[in-house]
């Protein structure tokens, strides 16, 4: 009966629950992952920067988190201002390498569903219909 009860204890204590690699990806660049978020690549994607831009000031006083993927930081502020509450960077394309965004920005809403966004106005439309 002892061995059993230890068995059953080790057994417990390695059942940790997985972790997403979106739940990882928040905890890498230091972002909550309950809250809607934006990933824009400025590697992949050459025309996000100029197209995007605007669309991503509509975004102010909404409770999202954008996070930009940029090997500069200079570029990326000129896109949003980074401030570390809601807007941030991956320098070292993390969600590249997770597999989170390939080129086209992404919005990953409550519960981890995923939307590939295509043009500014499908941004605006899915922000006004899902963020506060």
């Amino acid at each position: 009966m002892k061995r059993i009860s230890i068995l059953l204890f080790i057994i417990l204590l390695g059942c940790k629950p997985i972790e997403s690699d979106f739940e990882k990806y928040g905890s890498i660049i230091g972002f909550d992952t309950d809250t809607p978020t934006l990933i824009i690549s400025l590697e992949n994607c050459q025309y996000c920067f100029s197209v995007f831009k605007e669309s991503l000031q509509e975004l102010e006083g909404k409770k999202i988190n954008v996070i930009i993927v940029s090997s500069q930081e200079k570029k990326a502020n000129l896109l949003a201002k980074v401030d570390g509450k809601s807007i941030f960077i991956d320098q070292k394309k993390e969600g590249l390498k997770l597999g989170l965004i390939e080129s086209l920005p992404v919005l990953f809403l409550t519960g981890q569903e995923k939307q590939v966004i295509e043009t500014p106005d499908e941004l605006v439309d899915l922000i006004q219909k899902h963020v506060q």
